[in-house]
């Protein structure tokens, strides 16, 4: 018998935001990042800080502990879900932005409210 892990079968593609209606897409991109992984939401809502070390360096990914290194994964996997849920009208108007949480927080600015 073969284990099949829960992400292995939600293979769902983000719902894709193309400028109209910001308010029901929130609410669906929400639903897909709570339905996937719970903790790549937290990480969108609450963002992602790089880990420093005791004189203020950023720690290098080879450096890091598991820990830090599943919290920098789950940053980037959300990163990129988000980004994959954008036309590329949008993503031209969030290109510098760093984190998941910036680029909701950008895109909530510039949309929210244009149901």
């Amino acid at each position: 018998m073969t284990h099949t892990n829960e992400r292995d079968i939600y293979n769902d593609k983000p719902p894709v935001f193309d400028g109209e209606k910001f308010d029901y897409w929130k609410d669906r991109i929400e639903s897909f990042f709570l339905g996937y992984d719970a903790d790549l939401w937290d990480i969108v809502t609450d963002g992602y800080k790089p880990p420093v070390s005791e004189n203020g360096v950023e720690v290098p990914r080879s450096k890091m502990s598991d820990d830090q290194k599943r919290v920098f994964k789950n940053h980037h996997k959300a990163r990129t879900i988000l980004l994959n849920a954008i036309s590329y009208n949008e993503y031209e108007k969030i290109t510098n932005r760093e984190t998941a949480k910036d680029i909701l927080d950008s895109l909530r600015m510039t949309h929210e409210g244009n149901s």
